[in-house]
């Protein structure tokens, strides 16, 4: 799971999945899966993006 909270790793559909089967609130989800749509392709950004996520998990 970790590693696909990486830029190496990363898979945007299992993010997404692994963010909605979270118990995060439901505000956090939706910005959060709207910030990863955003950086998706935007290497800089998704390492950012993807940080937040870990953060919000507690990973």
């Amino acid at each position: 799971m970790a590693d696909l909270l990486t830029p190496e790793g990363f898979d945007f559909d299992k993010v997404v999945e692994m963010v909605e089967g979270s118990e995060m609130g439901a505000f956090q989800k939706t910005a959060l899966k709207t910030s990863l749509e955003k950086a998706r392709d935007n290497p800089e950004v998704l390492e950012t993006v993807l940080g937040k996520i870990k953060e919000a998990m507690g990973l």
